[in-house]
């Protein structure tokens, strides 16, 4: 086919998936998922001139855990357009701005891999139709962003082997950085890329790399050792002491160890079907999906080892040794690299065999931009784009509504997702617990024991933060609510004068509760 008319191609993709991105981009709720709340809260703290830190929390706290690319990007909207939630569409348009800067970078990538043009459509078409790049170009989340750094910095590494530019590997040196500022595990990043210059036997290359790197990256740990970390069990989840708290290489025993890296090796293999708009599906059709895309990859890993093996790798092994580490949000980023591997190697001559090959794809696109669609109604009535079993839009708006309409200023709140009740009601909030991802993700039926601590630990963090207002909420997609609201139950038997359920909803699950914290 000409190059003309696979830019005709190209742009009728653009104009069948725009309505989708378009509609999921006026997505009315921010906060669900609580990281996107937290990155929120510090693009205000930025704005608003308070220091890059977790301004919600009633003693707020330096930020350590996320690096600030992100949330200084948002800050920049948030200074042009300050009124929250009427600037949340300016914000959210951060991330789509970063999927379009992605999905040129992996066309700009896969040219370079020597691709076709058609697999280069297929590989950009079934990466910018996955509901999960949808729905993290759509939320204050930061993978869009890292995805474009990271696939921005191979794409000028690969252009500096050919053209042999130093240039082109200081700006690359320089994205890898920025993505490492943007997601910690973008470490994985100039690591890969150094692993293939010394592999390539490019010295200089190597030393101007690490050094270029080095410059941008080294920073944020001078800021994190500086700013410390807290002791306290709670406060160290806001931080990046959570880090090695979480780490496979730091903590836990053998057996657990073992646990977790095969569990998320178990998890990173089933992801693809997920990423490709075929979950919920059933089992076959899950382990064939997978079997088939990573044969794809070993074989031409095999016959063409070269950078983005040895970066998918390098991120695998940073994925699978964290404990947590198992959702199909943190592959997305580097699925069109697997992709981009996986469709290397000769073309098809049969006839019939590109028939079928070219049928099947067709097929397999029509369906993932069908699965786009649903997605986009799901985030444009409020919900996430892969679950409508979340919380109910409407009643989440008329709960925070009645905080800011009857709770006094200056009290404090609890609830789960503390960065989002003080966006919207301006109250500071805590969490009141910190997950025990082990104890939560690894371990099953009577062997979970106490993912959010004990009821004591609860009561504690109560009285410590002044908490005169607890909010309880269905909140079923997160794993560790069940346990915690047992410890809410458990509590209130226990010191019965110290609560007083004082709104309910019209749904079963959504109350506040007044909270005398010194009868606690």
């Amino acid at each position: 086919m000409k190059p003309a008319l696979w830019s005709g191609v190209f742009v009728l993709l653009v104009l069948t998936l725009a309505p989708a991105y378009w509609k999921a981009l006026h997505n009315p709720l921010a906060g669900t998922y609580h990281d996107d709340g937290i990155y929120l809260v510090t693009a205000k703290a930025l704005a608003s001139g308070q220091g890059y830190g977790i301004i919600s929390l009633p003693e707020p706290m330096i930020q350590t855990k996320y690096p600030p690319v992100y949330p200084w990007l948002l800050s920049l909207v948030w200074r042009v357009t300050p009124s929250f939630p009427q600037n949340l569409t300016a914000l959210l348009s951060v991330s789509l701005i970063a999927s379009l800067a992605w999905m040129l970078a992996v066309y700009a990538l896969a040219k370079q891999e020597g691709l076709s043009q058609s697999a280069i459509f297929f590989v950009i078409a079934m990466s910018a139709s996955s509901m999960w790049t949808l729905g993290l170009s759509t939320i204050a989340l930061s993978e869009t962003t890292f995805a474009a750094l990271c696939t921005g910095s191979l794409a000028l590494l690969k252009l500096a082997e050919k053209k042999r530019s130093k240039w082109l590997i200081v700006f690359s040196a320089l994205l890898s950085g920025l993505a490492f500022l943007t997601r910690s595990i973008g470490i994985t990043i100039p690591a890969a890329a150094l692993i293939w210059l010394l592999y390539k036997r490019c010295r200089e290359a190597v030393l101007m790399f690490g050094i270029v790197a080095l410059v941008v990256i080294a920073p944020w740990f001078i800021w994190c050792k500086l700013h410390g970390s807290p002791t306290g069990w709670v406060e160290s989840y806001y931080s990046a002491r959570s880090y090695g708290i979480n780490s496979v290489l730091l903590s836990f025993s053998l057996g657990q160890k073992a646990n977790i890296i095969g569990t998320n090796l178990l998890y990173l293999f089933l992801s693809p079907a997920s990423l490709l708009n075929l979950a919920p599906s059933p089992i076959w059709l899950t382990l064939t999906v997978s079997a088939l895309l990573f044969f794809a990859l070993l074989r031409n890993s095999c016959k063409h080892f070269c950078l983005l093996p040895i970066v998918l790798i390098t991120y695998a092994v940073a994925l699978t040794c964290t404990c947590g580490g198992l959702g199909v949000r943190y592959a997305a980023p580097v699925f069109p690299l697997a992709l981009i591997v996986a469709v290397q190697g000769p073309k098809l001559k049969n006839r019939l065999t590109l028939t079928l090959v070219t049928v099947a794809a067709g097929l397999l696109l029509c369906h993932s931009v069908f699965r786009l669609y649903v997605s986009a109604d799901q985030i444009a009535a409020g919900h996430k784009a892969w679950t409508s079993e979340d919380n109910d839009p409407a009643e989440l708006r008329n709960l925070t509504s009645w905080i800011q309409a009857n709770v006094p200023q200056g009290k404090i709140v609890s609830a789960n997702l503390d960065p989002l009740f003080y966006l919207y009601t301006g109250h500071k909030t805590v969490r009141g617990f910190a997950p025990k991802y082990y104890e939560s993700l690894y371990k099953t039926g009577t062997a979970k024991q106490r993912p959010v601590g004990t009821a004591d630990d609860l009561r504690r963090e109560l009285r410590t933060n002044h908490v005169e207002y607890l909010v309880i909420m269905p909140d079923k997609d997160f794993l560790e609510i069940p346990f915690f609201q047992k410890l809410e139950k458990q509590l209130i038997r226990d010191r019965p004068s110290a609560f007083h359920r004082i709104y309910k909803g019209k749904l079963p699950g959504y109350e506040v509760i007044a909270v005398d914290w010194e009868k606690l």
